[in-house]
């Protein structure tokens, strides 16, 4: 075959002269010398003491896929005949037709068998003989010898510029393993952890699509950070109700929604929003970003549960919450050491906070909730924020005369009654959107904002006078 360009599909390298970077190294108008194919490690014969006719010698009875190709490539099968007379002769006679039968028990591609070391970079391990690529669909299932490591310092990493790839990757025994800053996996598609454990110690997950873990133990978390970052709407569910996180980083447009409780130490709001919907995200650390284009999506009923868990103290921290529509978050600063709250938001004011009537008047059409979960006394100042769509007409032509407003979530009244105005409670400010700020809160629940003070403060009975 001479130099040139072919269409289809490299299956195996070929080579009795070697293979170089530099195609120059061979002779014009030939092939010789040519680079190996990407991902062909294991998948090449490197004959380089055959000078005539090469002939396969080797054993024929039927196999799978996987031990015909590590026969092929085996020097030992080989032979060298140095005339066309001796080729044809020999055994096996390829002129009378020879059948070399392969068995259907083959495994899938991407099938990890370890059977030679646990390095996932090296092509022996693998059910066909290659490393996974982006569209390979992994399987770690009852055909593995060991654990799998994916290591950027592994022997053949740098091929794969120090990240495993896969598709979708199904952990269902062993453990697949990263073992330090470095190492990391990109999952264009789903990962599911079925029996298997996925301890990725410092190192880095990148999922494409939905995260499935059937057990509270599958994931040992450590010091890793796994981000979503696909382009359609993500799910991260755990079978058994919760999933724990060490940093967790949400970038996707489409956004991520979840389906189990989660626990992480640090959240990262990148791009798109993470729904909480009916659960609960509990973050013991910190959250990094936040903003219209980035935030926690709680879920638009006054009776939902679904709660943001953080913790504030003497500096001011953001909980950025909001609704699917818009994004209106709150601030919270304490009067002495951290405290937690869990935080959530809602369209509209009710007559009781979670029940009752809808509320009208001169008011921004937002609730916002707010319970200190932790045992802490400290008073806390908190800041809500809001947008113009939010406010009625009234309330935009009054906003200077803008209140906070309470209520503790656990009266019957009608109308007003159970709601109480905030006599710390700063003026509305900035110019769209809009925050306002009470401080030395000590009763929590849910919060309000009003420009009417007569809606809530309650008419004095006259005394009445006997002559």
């Amino acid at each position: 075959m001479d130099d040139g360009f072919y269409s289809g599909t490299v299956i195996y390298g070929w080579t009795a002269t070697g293979w170089a970077g530099d195609p120059q190294h061979g002779s014009p108008g030939t092939t010789t010398y040519s680079e190996l194919y990407p991902n062909m490690a294991c998948l090449h014969n490197d004959q380089l003491t055959l000078q005539h006719k090469a002939k396969y010698n080797g054993l024929v009875h039927p196999a799978n896929k996987r031990i015909w190709l590590n026969r092929i490539k085996t020097p030992k099968y080989w032979d060298d005949k140095n005339t066309s007379q001796a080729f044809y002769n020999s055994t096996p006679k390829y002129v009378e037709g020879v059948n070399f039968d392969v068995t259907p028990d083959s495994l899938p591609n991407g099938t990890w068998i370890g059977d030679y070391d646990n390095n996932w970079f090296d092509c022996n391990n693998w059910s066909e003989l290659a490393v996974p690529q982006q569209q390979t669909n992994v399987e770690i299932g009852a055909d593995a010898h060991q654990y799998v490591v994916i290591s950027s310092d592994a022997q053949y990493s740098d091929m794969f510029n120090d990240t495993a790839t896969c598709n979708n990757i199904n952990i269902n025994v062993d453990s697949v393993v990263l073992e330090d800053w470095d190492d990391r996996i990109v999952i264009n598609g789903s990962i599911t952890i079925n029996g298997g454990i996925l301890s990725p110690h410092h190192g880095k997950v990148f999922l494409k699509e939905n995260w499935n873990s059937l057990s509270l133990n599958s994931f040992r978390q450590a010091q890793s950070t796994v981000s979503f970052c696909g382009t359609n709407l993500q799910t991260i569910t755990n079978s058994s109700g919760n999933e724990l996180f060490s940093a967790i980083n949400i970038d996707n447009s489409s956004h991520v929604k979840m389906q189990s409780n989660i626990k992480a130490d640090t959240l990262g709001l990148i791009y798109g929003n993470i729904i909480i919907g009916d659960y609960n995200l509990l973050l013991s650390d910190t959250i990094l970003g936040g903003n219209i284009n980035s935030y926690c999506v709680t879920k638009n009923d006054p009776l939902a549960g679904g709660y943001l868990y953080y913790k504030a103290g003497i500096i001011q921290r953001l909980f950025p919450v909001g609704t699917q529509s818009s994004y209106t978050p709150l601030r919270v600063t304490t009067q002495g050491g951290m405290s937690e709250y869990r935080v959530r938001t809602f369209d509209g004011l009710l007559e009781n906070a979670y029940s009752g009537s809808t509320l009208t008047g001169d008011i921004v059409n937002r609730s916002w909730v707010v319970n200190r979960v932790s045992s802490t006394t400290y008073p806390a100042d908190i800041s809500l924020q809001w947008n113009l769509t939010e406010e009625s007409p009234g309330f935009t032509t009054k906003r200077s005369l803008g209140n906070m407003i309470h209520n503790n979530g656990t009266g019957s009244g009608t109308g007003w009654d159970d709601w109480n105005y905030l006599l710390n409670s700063s003026t509305p400010s900035g110019s769209g959107p809009y925050t306002i700020e009470t401080t030395s809160i000590t009763e929590f629940g849910v919060f309000g904002i009003t420009a009417d003070r007569c809606l809530i403060e309650k008419p004095i009975t006259p005394p009445i006078f006997h002559f």
